[in-house]
């Protein structure tokens, strides 16, 4: 039987599993108040699959001794335990990861370094593209096969996406030594050509705010078996029109933000997770008196809190913006066209194309909107001024 020196083990087992340690992996843990730490491998590599599947076997093998009263206390630098010769790499060994081993083995390094919302949307596009493949398909020798197959489940705009988180991937696992080479370089050049999709910016009359406001206030469109009225979205879609601000950031403005003369925006809810504003940059918005008299009516009309969020759902919590433009939205702006009250169907972020393109209309420079509305002066051009529709062209 083994020696079972210093203190007697606490009651309670620590945790004892590899870490990160700057891409080295290390084990450390505390018990009776003395350390324990020690890197297991030689040279061992974090991202390597194969170094860390043996430093998990070394943390399993310390975690039985503990238990079976084998753990000698005295060796806080786990000596018994290091292996001094390095494993063999991945890359020499024989068993190389499929497409779907490297993507998880990618994205579960991703996780912390990029936004959630990549995680929840971006990659599980990808996630679900590999689902397509078959066993063979997955194989990264079939790579150059990728474009033909997956052309059968998609477009080429959502292949193009698919293929650049791809070639990160693959960036990745040659940094980390897990590939020699990237196999998607050059991946995307087995898509169609795509035309340039890119619409001209487009946006509501000013005739048509107060009509779309109104729609929505008079609940003219709810369906009657509809659990919320569209009415609570009311001042919702009239302080997008009165701010031009992102969907997702309104959603995350609580009262808090409602300092003085200012309107501070500095995050955004989007997919379900509450994050920084799209640009990382916190702005301030200044607060004329028609937006003056809209926020002491939505403080009059309801109940709040100083960090109360100022647009709940209907159940108090954020609103979905997904549910909210399939359901809401889109309905009554389509059914208003088809009435003739509005000239055509514009998605819920033209409204801040509306902003932009009045702002600048009635003279305000670009610059000041670019600050304001957090975008560039190129942006602006590109993709939110307006042309007016309406315009009377004045004779020569």
């Amino acid at each position: 039987m083994g020696k079972k020196q210093g203190k007697m083990y606490q009651s309670k087992p620590p945790q004892i599993k590899p870490v990160d340690s700057e891409g080295c992996i290390r084990i450390q843990f505390v018990i009776n108040g003395v350390k324990y730490r020690a890197n297991p491998i030689y040279r061992g590599n974090y991202n390597n699959p194969a170094h860390l599947a043996k430093a998990e076997s070394i943390a399993a093998q310390i975690k039985h001794d503990i238990a079976a009263g084998l753990f000698d206390y005295s060796d806080t630098k786990l000596s018994k335990y290091c292996i001094k010769k390095e494993v063999p790499s991945i890359v020499t060994s024989k068993k190389v990861p499929n497409l779907l081993e490297l993507w998880n083995l990618f994205e579960e390094r991703q996780k912390g370094r990029v936004e959630e919302t990549t995680i929840k949307q971006d990659y599980s596009r990808v996630r679900n593209a590999l689902s397509k493949l078959t066993t063979d398909q997955l194989k990264l020798d079939n790579v150059h096969l990728l474009g033909d197959i997956l052309l059968n489940y998609y477009s080429a705009g959502t292949l193009q996406k698919v293929f650049t988180h791809l070639k990160a991937c693959g960036n990745w696992a040659v940094k980390s030594k897990t590939l020699t080479d990237n196999p998607f370089i050059g991946l995307t050049d087995q898509l169609p050509k795509q035309k340039n999709k890119h619409k001209k910016p487009e946006c509501f009359t000013v005739e048509e705010i107060p009509i779309i406001i109104k729609a929505f206030r008079s609940d003219t469109y709810t369906p009657k078996e509809s659990r919320f009225k569209h009415s609570h979205y009311a001042d919702f879609i009239e302080f997008l029109f009165l701010t031009g601000c992102r969907p997702e950031d309104a959603i995350a403005l609580t009262w808090n933000d409602i300092k003085q003369d200012k309107i501070t925006f500095s995050k955004a809810y989007s997919n379900g997770v509450l994050k920084g504003s799209k640009t990382d940059v916190i702005r301030n918005f200044p607060i004329n008196s028609q937006l003056e008299e809209f926020l002491e009516r939505r403080k009059t009309n309801h109940t709040y809190f100083s960090n109360s969020l100022i647009f709940p759902s209907p159940t108090g919590t954020y609103i979905n913006l997904h549910n909210f433009t399939n359901r809401c939205w889109r309905k009554v702006v389509k059914q208003l066209v088809t009435e003739g009250k509005v000239s055509q169907y514009l998605p819920l972020y033209n409204v801040r194309h509306t902003f932009i393109t009045l702002m600048l209309r009635k003279g305000v420079d670009m610059q000041t909107i670019a600050v304001l509305c957090g975008t560039s002066i190129q942006m602006l051009r590109e993709y939110y001024w307006s042309p007016d529709r309406q315009m009377k062209l004045p004779e020569i």
